[in-house]
């Protein structure tokens, strides 16, 4: 994957420093005693300090290796703090943060650090390490729900004190069920992900089975999609054999002209009619409502797709209209709550 301009999370936008960005930097963060703390490095006396250092910054994208983000409000624009890979122990990078007071206990660190280390994942980087002072209680708090593990606490003289340090290696699974295990689709998927939307009797309620450089667009949407927003639709994977079989998961979309949570899924064809998509489908409802803060999730299938709307209906969802899609075609909207999925489960 190449190297992204700027990441975007449902709150924030996470682009590169630029000159620019000094008044914001030095008054938000660089010059407060209290952000800095627990940082290598002391408050800024003046303007002319931030600079300086963005100055420096800016040269080094230059660097292919340098990963390096400003981290602004979305609806506002404010930058308000940065993450970047400050160091490569072993060619594994390191991730640092800061972040404006202001802005503290609002979980805008974790969303954007959890974004940070999707990214670097998808650049092919295996394993992720991270430090934090002990007694910074808030930034410790936001290394492990970003799911870091906990290895070790040694006394770091540069840092004045005790440091407890994290690791995460990649982890592609996401989950799995009696005969399936979901998880992140790779470019190595390109082969078996063709098999099952190319197929033109598969695809049939598409516009047109997908061709070469459509089946590659499809992958790279769905790796952006766990970059920005932490799901999309994963690869579906038997159990038995380890092959690719499909690809089932939450993305976001256009229903009745809101971008609305979705489960949607493909099944290479020697494989339907096993009870596979209602079993795929089941765990991913599942999942996404214990994960993500979302109160409803839906469906929506071609008028005449009965196997789809029947696995709607197993997956507890209940008809609501039918929708007519910016192309033309006539869908069934299926949708289940929480409250709806909670009954369920009980």
């Amino acid at each position: 994957m190449e190297k992204k301009q700027k990441l975007e999370t449902d709150r924030l936008i996470l682009r590169p420093f630029t000159l620019e960005d000094a008044e914001a930097m030095f008054s938000n963060w660089a010059s407060d005693p209290e952000v800095t703390k627990f940082l290598t490095f002391t408050p800024h006396e003046n303007i002319g300090v931030t600079k300086s250092i963005l100055s420096k910054w800016v040269d080094e994208y230059q660097d292919p290796q340098t990963i390096r983000y400003g981290i602004t409000i979305k609806e506002t624009g404010e930058l308000v703090g940065g993450i970047d890979v400050v160091n490569f122990i072993d060619g594994v990078p390191e991730i640092g943060y800061c972040l404006a007071k202001k802005c503290w206990g609002k979980g805008y660190m974790t969303e954007a650090c959890k974004t940070v280390v999707k990214y670097i994942f998808m650049l092919g980087f295996k394993k992720i390490c991270i430090r934090a002072n002990v007694d910074n209680i808030g930034s410790n708090r936001v290394i492990q729900k970003c799911g870091f593990k906990f290895l070790k606490s040694e006394y770091i003289e540069k840092h004045h004190g005790n440091i407890n340090f994290y690791e995460l290696e990649y982890d592609p699974k996401i989950l799995e069920t009696d005969r399936l295990i979901l998880r992140e689709m790779n470019d190595d998927d390109f082969k078996s992900l063709q098999k099952v939307i190319s197929d033109p009797v598969n695809m049939e309620y598409y516009a047109e089975p997908y061709d070469e450089k459509g089946v590659q667009r499809w992958i790279d949407w769905c790796k952006g999609s766990y970059i920005r927003r932490g799901f999309g639709l994963w690869a579906v994977v038997l159990k038995e054999t380890g092959e690719m079989i499909g690809d089932c998961g939450i993305s976001m979309q256009m229903i009745d002209d809101e971008l609305k949570p979705e489960v949607g899924y493909h099944l290479r064809l020697d494989y339907h009619q096993q009870g596979i998509g209602k079993e795929m489908t089941q765990a991913v409802r599942d999942y996404f409502f214990t994960h993500f803060n979302y109160d409803e999730v839906y469906s929506y299938m071609d008028k005449d797709n009965l196997p789809s709307y029947k696995t709607a209906e197993a997956n507890g969802m209940t008809y609501l209209h039918l929708y007519t899609t910016k192309d033309g075609e006539v869908c069934r909207v299926y949708r289940i709550t929480r409250s709806e999925w909670e009954e369920i489960k009980k």
